[in-house]
């Protein structure tokens, strides 16, 4: 790999428990694809880098945010808003409509 992976998170215990490579009795429970993120951060392939809650733009996917943090995530992913129209007169193709007419119901 050229360069690392960069993953933000939130939850510094997390980060900490891949950073550090000893073995605890507590860890003994955690799934095993935790243990390969594990793997990867010590091996300098993935960098776990913290991010606070309050800035974790991933939230959005999972989450119901308030109109401006949602517009504030939205502008951080790239996303642009869209003035659409959906009223007015759609004009149907004489094919499109015969298509819509031979599928059975």
């Amino acid at each position: 790999m050229d360069r690392q992976v960069v993953i933000y998170c939130d939850n510094l215990s997390s980060i900490q428990l891949a950073r550090n490579p000893v073995f605890h009795a507590w860890t003994k429970h955690i799934e095993v694809h935790y243990h390969f993120i594990r793997e990867k951060v010590l091996a300098s392939e993935i960098d776990l880098i913290y991010v606070s809650t309050e800035d974790q733009v991933a939230d959005i996917f999972t989450k119901v945010f308030g109109t401006e943090k949602h517009r504030r995530f939205c502008s951080m992913l790239g996303v642009m808003e869209l003035e659409l129209s959906l009223r007015g007169n759609v004009e149907m193709s004489s094919s499109t409509r015969a298509d819509i007419h031979d599928v059975p119901q």
